[in-house]
């Protein structure tokens, strides 16, 4: 198990909404990774999966959406 606190916090998009990272919690190599982010929105703090969030819009580094189209 390791857990990471991230300096700087990461922006991402959770299914709670826009919030920062502050902790990343790799268990194993057969889970996901567990990110703990603080919401904009309510302060709340929760922690998601890997496959829950996204990178928050960037334009900088070329992140022109929130979730890219799947391509079939």
């Amino acid at each position: 198990m390791t857990l990471l606190q991230l300096n700087p916090s990461i922006p991402v998009q959770t299914p709670k909404g826009h919030g920062l990272a502050i902790f990343v919690n790799e268990l194993s190599e057969e889970h996901n990774m567990l990110w703990t982010v603080i919401i904009d929105e309510t302060s709340e703090i929760w922690t998601f999966q890997n496959p829950q969030i996204r990178g928050s819009k960037n334009i900088t580094f070329g992140r022109l959406s929130q979730y890219p189209k799947k391509e079939v």
